[in-house]
């Protein structure tokens, strides 16, 4: 997400003014910073799709990715 305020749980999402799911995870992370998991429509779930998310009165810019944050292999550089 590209908003320096996190959204709240339970925001709507959208593409095109059309509701497509719900945040369910907003989240503040340390290498990624403002994040969440969402339950998506599946034909706005394709990666790199571009999504609003509800932020008070306006939205923001939020960019859907597959990719799993989970690291089980111990890949991710470390600091």
């Amino acid at each position: 997400m590209t908003a320096a305020t996190l959204p709240e749980y339970g925001a709507s999402v959208m593409r095109d003014g059309e509701d497509v799911g719900v945040l369910t995870s907003p989240a503040i992370s340390p290498t990624l910073g403002n994040i969440g998991l969402a339950i998506l429509r599946t034909d706005a779930a394709a990666d790199g799709s571009a999504v609003d998310v509800a932020l008070g009165d306006g939205t923001v810019l939020a960019t859907v990715d597959v990719a799993a944050i989970y690291d089980p292999q111990k890949r991710r550089p470390r600091s």
